[in-house]
């Protein structure tokens, strides 16, 4: 049997960030995972998608520069198809840098193999050569969900297609793609694909962007569309994909409600996960979850104070929350910190409506935007809107002008990278309008 302190169950991004806190502090820590080290962050998602965006934004550059001369766009074309495997070289050099950074620990183990709960202190892991027996005095599960749910249409079940766990490995490259949906997701996605010479169309069952995007701020969604559009980006809009089959040329046609068609050499979906836990046997120990994720108070912890559930697992994480639950859940086993205290810091809650796309021209909201905070507070809504000579892009503030109070914020382009974290904050923390307005001010001067 093997004994820890910590016992952390799943080692991708948030297990690993855990992990290596706890070990710096000196706690005796077994780290469980049923593949390597790195998971899903490392070797599908944010590692390969970070990758592929730098990749894709120099080759946009050099499209740009060379496509009036045909000699050299061939040379283009053959690096494009070289792109997988410098991604998967990469891969492989930070996993093993990785894998470096934590054995360096004297109080780390790892094991290779599957979890399961066997009571509130002890978890069997199994893998295909060995079985183990972990006592642990406190536990952090960061396993992510565990099931895709695929959408409601016909045929999909037959068809290849990407989806965010195999795209941006870059492994096929299509001439030309339907990516199924108006998201973050496929926005993000638009925009890597269309930098690298792909043709890439939208399709979407809404009649129009705003309906699409109802609640978020016009202008920065219009400011990324205006973007990919000059990228030859398509839209279909009211097209709602009812079915997807392969014709003879072994294309995919798809199937409107209309019985209308579109016909592309590959399509991306965006696929929610869910939770089951099932392999985890959490219930066994009075655990309890829905497909959304283990149930926990809003800083991780599950029903039991020695064990917790972060990141992706847990019904609590979100987009904005998910950093914030990791950070408090570590300062509270280190500084001991009060719940009072903690909660004291937070004047605004996080369930405010929050849209961000990362991309070469990335936008950013949380709040209300413009015309929900006119809807709502009518003339008392007002908005500034902020420029700089310098970057692209600009910043919006939506603010009541009764008691100066910030309703929304949103950004876009260069000035969105640049300020983000500077709004968030602002938001997060109740500021008054004008405080962050002269912030702003004094930084796009000094930029």
């Amino acid at each position: 049997m093997l004994d820890c302190e910590y016992l952390v169950i799943g080692a991708g991004q948030t297990g690993m960030m855990v992990a290596f806190e706890l070990l710096e502090k000196g706690k005796k820590l077994i780290l469980v995972d049923q593949n390597k080290i790195g998971g899903s962050y490392l070797f599908t998602k944010e590692f390969p998608k970070y990758l592929l965006q730098e990749y894709s934004i120099s080759f946009a550059r050099s499209l740009s520069i060379f496509k009036e001369h045909t000699s050299t766009y061939q040379t283009l074309i053959d690096y494009r198809h070289k792109i997988h495997k410098q991604i998967a070289k990469s891969i492989n050099q930070k996993s093993k840098e990785i894998e470096k950074k934590f054995h360096k620990f004297k109080n780390f183990q790892f094991v290779l193999g599957t979890a399961e709960f066997i009571s509130k202190s002890l978890v069997e892991v199994n893998s295909e050569s060995e079985r183990h027996l972990i006592n642990f005095k406190n536990c952090v599960i960061a396993t992510g969900k565990d099931q895709l749910v695929k959408p409601p249409i016909e045929g999909i079940e037959e068809i290849d297609f990407l989806y965010h766990d195999n795209c941006f490995l870059f492994e096929f490259i299509p001439s030309k793609i339907a990516l199924i949906g108006l998201s973050a997701e496929t926005l993000e996605i638009a925009s890597i694909y269309s930098n690298l010479g792909i043709k890439v169309n939208i399709v979407d069952k809404h009649k129009n962007l705003q309906e699409a995007f109802d609640g978020i701020d016009k202008s920065i969604i219009n400011y990324l569309f205006k973007k990919l559009f000059a990228k030859e980006v398509e839209l279909h809009l009211g097209f709602d994909v009812k079915e997807v089959k392969y014709n003879k040329k072994k294309e995919i046609v798809l199937k409107g409600e209309y019985q209308d068609t579109l016909t592309f050499p590959q399509i991306y979906l965006s696929i929610k996960e869910s939770f089951s836990g099932k392999n985890l046997a959490i219930s066994k120990i009075g655990i309890k979850s829905t497909k959304s994720g283990i149930l926990t108070d809003m800083y991780g912890k599950t029903s039991h104070s020695h064990i917790y559930a972060l990141g992706e697992c847990s019904n609590q994480s979100n987009q904005l929350t998910k950093q914030f639950i990791i950070q408090e859940y570590l300062r509270r086993q280190f500084e001991r910190t009060s719940l009072i205290k903690i909660i004291g810091k937070r004047k605004t809650s996080f369930t405010s409506s929050y849209f961000y796309v990362d991309a070469q021209n990335p936008i950013f909201s949380i709040g209300l935007s413009d015309d929900k905070a006119t809807h709502l507070y009518g003339n008392s809504a007002k908005n500034l809107v902020l420029y700089s000579d310098y970057s692209d892009g600009f910043v919006k503030i939506v603010y009541r002008d009764i008691n100066n109070k910030i309703l929304g914020l949103s950004a876009a382009g260069d000035l969105c990278t640049q300020t983000k974290n500077l709004l968030l904050e602002a938001f997060q923390e109740g500021w008054d309008y004008r405080d962050l307005y002269s912030k702003l001010q004094i930084y796009l001067k000094s930029v």
